[in-house]
């Protein structure tokens, strides 16, 4: 069963169907996704969804929408991922356009990280392209090592490892 998450500004909580125009726009959108391995189709999109909220069933654990409390809007998304050829979960996070630069990201994500850690015990990473500058200053605010470059799915990441705040 999914946790819903408060944060001062916001609620991680399930996703829902309702949701699913937005999610699409922007997975669908070209330079947003440009660090996520690109843009995807509806189809793709849907099939992430079912990922995100299946998740929760297979490992307690998966991906959440973020919504601003204050206005009911859904503007990204975080969680954590572990696909089966993954030793361990990753944190992820995105925000949708119109949303960027207002600490939406850190916040929600730190949330994820805390409960992850602190709440389920479990260690968790994050893979992050090495032009991508904004992950990666919000990786190391949220107080993440860079472990190692590695190729996942043929492009060349960095690992950053989150240790217990």
């Amino acid at each position: 069963m999914i946790e819903k998450l408060i944060t001062h500004r916001l609620t991680l909580r399930k996703w829902s169907l309702k949701d699913f125009e937005v999610l699409a726009e922007f997975l669908g959108d070209e330079e947003l996704c440009k660090y996520r391995g690109g843009p995807i189709s509806r189809l793709e999109a849907s099939d992430f969804m079912s990922t995100a909220v299946g998740e929760w069933e297979l490992r307690g654990y998966g991906g959440y929408a973020i919504e601003e409390t204050a206005s009911g809007k859904l503007i990204g998304m975080t969680g954590l991922w572990h696909p089966y050829d993954f030793p361990e979960a990753e944190l992820y996070w995105s925000v949708f356009q119109g949303f960027h630069g207002k600490g939406f990201g850190t916040e929600a994500a730190s949330a994820v990280r805390d409960w992850a850690i602190q709440t389920k015990g479990i260690n968790i990473m994050s893979f992050i392209s090495p032009d991508n500058t904004p992950s990666i200053r919000l990786a190391e605010r949220l107080g993440a090592i860079k472990e190692e470059t590695t190729i996942l799915n043929g492009s060349t990441k960095l690992l950053y490892r989150y240790k217990p705040a």
